[in-house]
């Protein structure tokens, strides 16, 4: 399933997470600034904006016509079963749409109802109604979504926590408390995820705990979310996180679908999340680590944000 210092209280639009997934594979200037790199720090793939950008236009050049929002959410609500989910889906995509073009406030209350009404419809009906809430940036959603955290289909609550983290509503901390204690791992890192979002103290020694998970994804979330609580108990795990050696051994997957070594992408991902994760801390004690990476790794992203990096923590924004 599929990556900040001061977080703002809106939800990033579309086009501030085109330009971050620009920006992520662009190389940087010398000159970058703490709150820059800080900024930057995104636990799961931006990939997806794209993709639902390329669906949404494929589908519109399919249908050659232009839907609106209030046509798909009737057709949700009262389209066939096989029109329902695919509505709820292209719903969703609008919030991608590159005209900026997308769901009218006055709406909410209308999609809040088809996502309580959906609880015995097709599961991906709730899982893309549960995903465009985040995106939308509407609190008015948030008592429907901790309802939704005891749905029966994991993959809606993923997507539930992941919107609760997208609107940093601190009713929901207590909620998804509970849900950390789930044994799927992977409700488990979207909750770590989510609870650094939302930067609640109640929240600091469900996170702590984690730091000892045997999943690497939850302790790594786990250790970065506490990098925005200014809280240094996840630094042997971000510490973790810089040893390419380490990466190279560590297995991905669960065992229903089978393990594999981390690729050469998702170590490299890991690695610069956890160099951002080091400049929130100003964790100075792994300067020595950042200039290793700096003059070896063979990553050239690697090396430019170690570059980065050092030049915030030691005051020379071209490293040395």
């Amino acid at each position: 399933m599929a990556d900040n210092g001061p977080v703002n209280d809106v939800a990033p639009t579309p086009e501030a997470l085109r330009r971050i997934a620009e920006e992520a594979t662009t190389p940087r200037s010398n000159g970058v600034s703490a709150s820059r790199m800080i900024g930057q720090l995104v636990l799961f793939p931006l990939a997806i904006v794209g993709v639902c950008v390329a669906i949404y236009l494929l589908y519109s050049l399919l249908t050659r016509e232009e839907r609106t929002a209030r046509d798909l959410l009737n057709e949700v609500r009262a389209g066939g079963s096989s029109r329902r989910w695919q509505a709820a889906y292209s719903l969703s995509a609008m919030l991608a749409r590159p005209d900026g073009k997308g769901i009218d406030a006055a709406l909410v209350p209308e999609v809040i109802r088809a996502f309580e009404e959906a609880k015995r419809d097709d599961p991906r009906v709730r899982r893309y109604l549960a995903r465009l809430f985040g995106p939308l940036g509407d609190r008015r959603a948030v008592p429907a979504l901790i309802g939704a955290l005891e749905d029966p289909d994991d993959e809606t609550r993923l997507f539930v926590v992941e919107s609760l983290g997208r609107l940093r509503d601190t009713s929901s901390v207590i909620p998804l408390l509970r849900q950390a204690e789930s044994d799927d791992p992977g409700i488990k890192k979207m909750v770590a995820y989510t609870l650094g979002l939302i930067r609640d103290g109640r929240a600091l020694p469900t996170l702590q705990g984690m730091l000892s998970a045997s999943d690497p994804n939850v302790r790594w979330n786990a250790a970065l979310a506490l990098c925005r609580f200014q809280d240094r108990s996840g630094t042997p795990v971000i510490e973790e996180m810089l040893n390419r050696e380490f990466l190279g051994r560590v297995r991905v997957g669960d065992a229903a679908q089978g393990e594999e070594a981390m690729s050469a992408e998702q170590q490299e991902e890991a690695m610069l999340n956890a160099i951002r994760g080091v400049v929130l801390l100003k964790e100075r004690s792994l300067t020595p680590t950042l200039r290793a990476l700096k003059a070896s790794d063979p990553s050239l992203k690697v090396r430019q944000a170690a570059i980065e990096a050092l030049g915030v923590l030691e005051g020379d924004s071209g490293g040395s």
